[in-house]
């Protein structure tokens, strides 16, 4: 038995790691050739990664707070008053 409240499931579903990856790519793609040089220290190496996963936390975080968003959006609409 369905609720009459119930949504139906959209055919497709984006994946959003997919779309992580793209940007990831999108931000190295940013930076200067002169930064993936080979020859640079181990320090500005690691600052590089460093950025990347602060870069990489704050998608995570927006697409956690997303999911939740509708989540509760859809919880709410199931609501019966």
């Amino acid at each position: 038995m369905t609720s009459r409240h119930r949504r139906p499931e959209p055919a497709h579903r984006p994946d959003p790691l997919g779309h992580l990856a793209r940007d990831i790519a999108r931000v190295r793609a940013k930076r200067p050739a002169e930064q993936e040089d080979s020859s640079r220290d181990f320090d500005a190496r690691l600052d590089a990664l460093e950025q990347d996963v602060r870069e990489v936390r704050t998608r995570i975080n927006a697409l956690f707070f997303a999911v939740l968003t509708a989540a509760l959006g859809d919880l709410a609409g199931r609501v019966v008053l």
